[in-house]
């Protein structure tokens, strides 16, 4: 892995490790929704971003199938690439995990097509989702070799080429999810970071008038002195510096309200005790 950049590099980690951060990591740590960005129903994890039935990742995904064929034909027999990339299909089309890809060849006597559909079924053991991040069984070798009786590089060789490549391919799907959340472009990035903005606002606004109090009177002027349609209206970065400060106002108020059982014995109104004889006045 020495010879890729040091960002391709950590981008190699988190996908062998399923670091990658998705939805379901996000909910983990913020609480925020587990739901996909893409297709908005299913909950996001590293191994539904390799298989979104989204009209829109499954043409994507299909182009960057097509490049992935390329590449794996200029050094792998066409048979093993013909299952190979049968197994990712069919796996992507399985939502029920413990169903496995049903094997090309099969019924085959031929040494070169038994040893194609043991790959087949030894990596539906490992897992096809482990295969995206590069974990090959052996049994691909050992095709390899069946199939290539001169071949030009050694099994080991060849399945570094291999994991290499489907690095490349998996990495490309996560980077149009990327796209798909954040943005292709920079311009379209700060669209959808202003769109993001507003919608916080809105937010603010709806606690603002449910509740009153969830700022102190220094600082109503935040939802008093402009309308919410003004407030939309902001360019990014006020919208950015308003959310920063309403933020720091509630918090503050949280503390405060925090405290007021501390100090409540402290507010109680003195009693005036009244005479109720003039004798005791006098």
């Amino acid at each position: 892995m020495s010879s890729y950049k040091r960002v391709t590099q950590l981008c190699i980690v988190k996908l062998a490790h399923g670091l990658y951060h998705t939805k379901r990591e996000s909910k983990k740590m913020y609480g925020t929704t587990d739901t996909c960005p893409c297709c908005n129903r299913s909950s996001e994890t590293q191994s539904h971003v390799f298989r979104c039935q989204e009209s829109v990742t499954s043409a994507n995904r299909a182009a960057a199938k097509s490049i992935l064929e390329k590449s794996l034909l200029a050094n792998t027999p066409k048979a093993l690439v013909t299952i190979l990339l049968h197994g990712i299909q069919q796996w992507e089309m399985l939502e029920d995990s413990a169903n496995t890809p049903t094997p090309l060849y099969r019924g085959s006597v031929v040494p070169s097509d038994i040893a194609l559909v043991q790959a087949l079924h030894s990596q539906s053991t490992i897992g096809w989702d482990q295969l995206l991040r590069g974990r090959l069984s052996i049994h691909w070798s050992r095709a390899y070799t069946l199939l290539l009786h001169h071949q030009s590089n050694s099994p080991t060789h060849w399945a570094k080429t291999v994991i290499s490549q489907l690095w490349t391919y998996s990495m490309s799907l996560w980077k149009f999810r990327n796209g798909i959340m954040h943005g292709h472009t920079a311009e379209e990035t700060k669209c959808k970071e202003a769109d993001a903005l507003r919608h916080r606002i809105k937010e603010e606004y709806a606690s603002y008038l449910a509740d009153k109090y969830i700022v102190s009177p220094q600082y109503t002027f935040l939802f008093t002195n402009r309308t919410l349609q003004e407030a939309l209206s902001m360019d990014r970065d006020s919208m950015s510096s308003w959310l920063r400060t309403v933020v720091i106002a509630r918090e503050n108020q949280m503390i405060f309200r925090s405290s007021l059982p501390t100090i409540k014995p402290f507010l109680r109104p003195k009693t005036v005790t009244t005479c109720r004889s003039a004798n005791v006045c006098r």
